[in-house]
Formats: C-alpha cells, sequence, structure tokens
C-alpha cells in the first residue's frame, strides 16, 4: 500500500529525468498541473502505471509462492508436508530463481 505507490512515482521521475524522490514527486505534480490541475489531473498523475504495477507484482508473487512449494517438496524428497530446512531451501532457491 505504501511502497508500489512511492515506487511508480520514482518510476515515473526516472522517466522524466528526475532520480531522487522529491524530484520525481515535484515531476509528477507538474504533469498533473500540465493537464489543467482539475482531481482527474491528479489521480491520473499519482496512479499512472499503478495497474501495470499490480499486475507485475501479483505474477511474481504467485509465482514465487508456487515455485517455493514445488522447491521445498524436490529438496524434502517429495515428502506431501515438507519440514522447516526444506521450507526455508525452497523459499530462499525460489527467492534467487525470481530476483
Amino acid at each position: 500500500l505504501i511502497l508500489s505507490p512511492l515506487e511508480m512515482v520514482r518510476i515515473q521521475g526516472q522517466n522524466c529525468g528526475k532520480g531522487g524522490l522529491l524530484s520525481a514527486s515535484h515531476a509528477v505534480v507538474a504533469t498533473a498541473k500540465l493537464g489543467g490541475g482539475s482531481m482527474l489531473d491528479w489521480w491520473n498523475a499519482w496512479t499512472r502505471g499503478m495497474t501495470a504495477t499490480m499486475n507485475r507484482e501479483t505474477k511474481y508473487c504467485c509465482g514465487q509462492f508456487f515455485l517455493c512449494e514445488r522447491l521445498a517438496k524436490a529438496v524434502s524428497g517429495g515428502e506431501e508436508h515438507p519440514g522447516l530446512a526444506s521450507q526455508v531451501t525452497g523459499a530462499v532457491l525460489g527467492g534467487i530463481a525470481c530476483t
């Protein structure tokens, strides 16, 4: 709820040649003012790219959770309920694979 909107502001700032969070925020505000400054312009400026970010994060998390479970079962020798060590190993390997 907090990180994704800030990440989107930062990405939009990088697209505008502004790298830092504050300079990126100013760049996003400037684009909202260019549209006339209405409430809809502000909403569009601050939520630009949010759907793409939500799709990316959902696919990443679901893929990683699925992969971690599969890796944990593989490490444990195919047990239905792998132990903690297998789960941790699966999570570490899944995290490395998805990163």
